[in-house]
């Protein structure tokens, strides 16, 4: 998967207030975490967004591979994308 790739599917269930099954949620969050590297402000913003709205706490690693992911990229992200993450 691209970055993007993931991050709409996770938007998609994340709209249609749908929580997947719990084993295709984990995989996700392992592919998020492998290709966090590549991931824009929008693709950070976008993802924590889904996590939320879904009622989905990701693992507490990931999460802190998105917070320094999206401290590195801080200048980079739209007043709207920062909004997302907070």
């Amino acid at each position: 998967f691209k970055p993007q790739d993931l991050v709409m599917m996770l938007h998609a269930f994340a709209k249609m207030e749908h929580a997947p099954e719990r084993e295709l949620v984990q995989s996700m969050e392992r592919a998020v975490s492998g290709k966090l590297g590549e991931f824009t402000p929008q693709n950070l913003a976008n993802t924590l967004w889904a996590f939320a709205k879904m009622e989905h706490v990701p693992k507490q690693e990931l999460l802190q591979h998105m917070e320094r992911a999206a401290s590195r990229k801080l200048g980079e992200f739209k007043p709207q994308e920062l909004s997302m993450t907070l």
